[in-house]
């Protein structure tokens, strides 16, 4: 019993040395980057290789019916995977000349009914720039 015990602790040492040296080496990987920025990167990568879940796809879907000059769609199910919360993102020129409050507004009467079954929605949304042709004239 004891011998187990002792090569349990030798075992559970080792890999606390390994995670601290982990930890150290993302550290000086990561020392000339801003933390939330390395965070986003890590983020979009991993988002990047999978592919949309159901629910996402369902949102994105709602969101170009009723957004459909959108020039960026995004949905993001942030809950890991269980379709609990999620980020959306919206750039369209409709929302030219309202506030962020309405912009957000609209974004959530889309999705009203699915945000009945969500925990929670972090919403952002934008306004496209102006073609630079456009802005000049």
């Amino acid at each position: 019993m004891q011998q187990r015990l002792l090569a349990s602790t030798k075992l559970l040492r080792q890999l606390k040395g390994r995670v601290l040296a982990a930890g150290a080496m993302l550290q000086k990987m990561f020392r000339k980057v801003r933390p939330w920025s390395a965070l986003a990167a890590a983020r979009a990568l991993c988002s990047a290789a999978a592919p949309p879940t159901g629910g996402e796809a369902a949102l994105v879907t709602l969101l170009r019916t009723r957004f459909p000059a959108a020039a960026a769609l995004h949905v993001e199910d942030i809950s890991g995977g269980c379709g609990a919360m999620y980020a959306v993102h919206v750039e369209t020129a409709e929302f030219a000349g309202m506030s962020r409050l309405r912009q957000h507004r609209a974004v959530q009467e889309a999705l009203s009914q699915q945000i009945k079954d969500m925990h929670g929605i972090r919403v952002s949304t934008a306004v496209p720039p102006e073609p630079a042709d456009r802005a000049e004239t």
